[in-house]
């Protein structure tokens, strides 16, 4: 006779070992992209700030039909990347002297 009680548990046991195992499970990630607008307000930054990034090579975008598309991921690396930034500077170049 079918238990749906007996077939629950026996799927919480083996989610239990995949996650004691540390195995992670296979899963269908698709990119996400933003258009201009809302990867700035990702960035906490005006969008014409964005635009000036692009200018710069800061950031690159993905062009397609006349608009600009970012990757979730880029702008992400992008703000990692004044993590490193900070810890590469010399530690008397961080500090801010008052001088007149």
């Amino acid at each position: 006779m079918y238990n749906p009680h007996e077939e629950l548990m026996t799927l919480m046991f083996e989610i239990k070992e995949l996650i004691k195992n540390n195995t992670s499970v296979a899963v269908n990630k698709s990119p996400v992209y933003f258009l201009t607008a809302k990867a700035a307000e990702y960035l906490s930054i005006s969008p014409n700030a964005l635009r000036v990034m692009v200018s710069k090579g800061q950031i690159q975008p993905c062009k397609k039909l006349g608009k600009n598309y970012f990757l979730l991921d880029d702008l992400v690396n992008w703000i990692e990347s004044g993590r490193n930034a900070c810890f590469n500077e010399a530690p008397e170049d961080i500090l801010i002297t008052n001088r007149k």
